[in-house]
């Protein structure tokens, strides 16, 4: 693929995500949590456009700053990019 590895070395789950697999991330997540702010579906785009031409985004779905999937952190109103210089 891209010469990642294809599992967290530390817990050696996979680190790349299916279909479907995101959404039900989320919702497991926000079960027992209050839902969260989010941002505009405009915004989300925007911030996942940025994140898609990173450098730090690894295994296309996570950032290499705070480990989160760049799908759910871009859609939270409340967060903001985590990489020393803000990309968004």
């Amino acid at each position: 693929m891209d010469g990642l590895p294809e599992s967290c070395p530390g817990c050696g789950i996979s680190v790349r995500l299916k279909e479907g697999e995101l959404e039900r991330i989320v919702a497991e997540y926000f079960r027992d949590r209050a839902p969260p702010d989010l941002a505009s579906s405009d915004e989300a785009e925007r911030r996942l456009a940025l994140c898609g031409t990173c450098p730090d985004l690894m295994y296309g779905s996570t950032c290499r700053h705070c480990g989160c999937l760049v799908e759910v952190r871009a859609r939270l109103a409340a967060y903001a990019c985590p990489a020393p210089e803000k990309r968004w």
